[in-house]
């Protein structure tokens, strides 16, 4: 009797189970949408999109509404509600955000204003057709949205605002059209798939972190009138290999290029005035530099362990504290004479320091003790000027020195 109840709970079940997938394939694929916890208010819905209506002006405006958009989206130019057709001029905020299903939208060239946050999240989204005369790519547009690997933007944007392709990885290359005059910060934060990048003439300033943490960056044209690069506007950019910076350039700051792994070569211009600290920290692969500034700053080439030789040149006036520290493969170091301030550990840590050459024939005005703290200088040479041997050896930090000589030819 147990083995017949059995049975037939079984096939009750499995009817019940048939019945039910029978009833699903009958759903309208609409009510299956994914409903949003917090709702904007909308006018109509047509053909799955919400809109906000403005009845004087005849202008419709594309809102979130009560559903996650989906697919593949359409935006007409036009709707008609009532009777009356309105046109579709605007993307209100965060329309689509969040809209993790979401693989396409095209927007037609009706759409004069897109609103901040509007692909923010939009996870699968892989290409979006965006409206000519369009100005402006506003604030986070398409903040995370990884899956996303092509988008033209169009000749009409003057402005791209801040994170506006932050974490886009799966974006490879980017043409920024010269009608572009502002790049915000933070704009390709993160585009770790992102191998060129065109830049516009027109650009006058690379703002904080624009490209930090771009690992595969390897090429980007820096425009002839650019003049200031901010912090961390390359950090960690590690397959970039050389730095040829444009004579426009007044200002590099803090961190810059920090952690630029794969960076080999650097050359900067003479007319940059104001220079940052820990510029090039953890360049690991550097072994050329051009340098024309006047100063080296704090921690310019910290832990910069490919450097095997630098020559300070002629007209750099002070080397600033850690600014080679742990350089532990900087053999041979050229000081030029106008070099009359050393600062605390400028050259700490360079534990294979070979050869010293300070072209002063005197005394620097400023140098802390510990200038080659760790370095162990009792093993390498100073070369100076002859005339100024005897003030060397009898003066510390270079008196550690194992050898003090005069400079050839002098």
């Amino acid at each position: 009797m147990k083995q017949v109840i059995a049975l037939f709970l079984l096939a009750m079940g499995l009817l019940t189970a048939c019945s039910n997938d029978d009833d699903n394939n009958n759903v309208d694929p609409k009510e299956q949408e994914e409903l949003r916890p917090n709702p904007s208010p909308y006018d109509v819905k047509i053909d799955g999109i919400c809109y906000q209506l403005v009845h004087k002006s005849g202008i419709a405006r594309v809102v979130s509404g009560d559903v996650y958009y989906a697919g593949n989206v359409v935006i007409p130019q036009t709707i008609e509600n009532e009777g009356k057709i309105y046109r579709v001029e605007e993307l209100a905020d965060s329309a689509f955000c969040g809209c993790k299903n979401l693989t396409s939208v095209l927007i037609p060239n009706t759409v004069t204003k897109i609103g901040k946050w509007m692909f923010k999240d939009c996870s699968q989204l892989k290409t979006v057709t965006l409206p000519d005369g369009l100005e402006n790519l506003s604030a986070r547009m398409f903040y995370q949205c990884s899956a996303l690997d092509h988008v033209i933007i169009p000749e009409s944007v003057k402005t791209i605002e801040q994170e506006a392709f932050r974490g886009c990885t799966s974006l490879p290359s980017i043409i920024i059209p010269e009608s572009v005059e502002l790049i915000d910060w933070a704009t390709f934060l993160g585009c770790t798939n992102l191998e060129t990048v065109r830049l516009p003439s027109s650009l006058q300033h690379i703002y904080m972190e624009t490209f930090a943490h771009c690992t595969n960056l390897r090429s980007i044209n820096f425009p002839d009138g650019l003049t200031s690069i901010e912090p961390n506007a390359f950090a960690y950019c590690t397959s970039l290999t050389k730095l040829s910076l444009p004579e426009s350039l007044t200002s590099i700051e803090s961190r810059a290029f920090v952690g630029c792994t794969g960076l080999t070569y650097v050359s900067l211009p003479s007319s940059v005035i104001k220079m940052g600290d820990q510029i090039f920290e953890g360049c690991t692969g550097l072994t050329s530099v051009d340098w024309s500034t006047i100063s080296i700053m704090p921690g310019t080439f910290l832990d910069c362990t490919g450097l095997t030789e630098f020559t300070v040149p002629e007209g750099v006036q002070e080397i600033r504290s850690d600014a080679f520290t742990r350089c532990k493969n900087l053999a041979v170091v050229r000081i030029a004479s106008t070099v009359g301030t050393f600062g605390t550990r400028a050259f700490a840590e360079c534990e294979n320091l070979a050869d010293v050459y300070y072209y002063r024939d005197r005394l620097p005005d400023y140098c802390v003790d510990n200038v080659f703290e760790d370095s162990y200088v009792s093993y390498a040479t100073l070369h100076v000027p002859a005339s100024a041997i005897e003030a060397y050896r009898t003066t510390f930090p270079w008196s550690q020195f194992g050898k003090i000589e005069a400079i050839e030819g002098d």
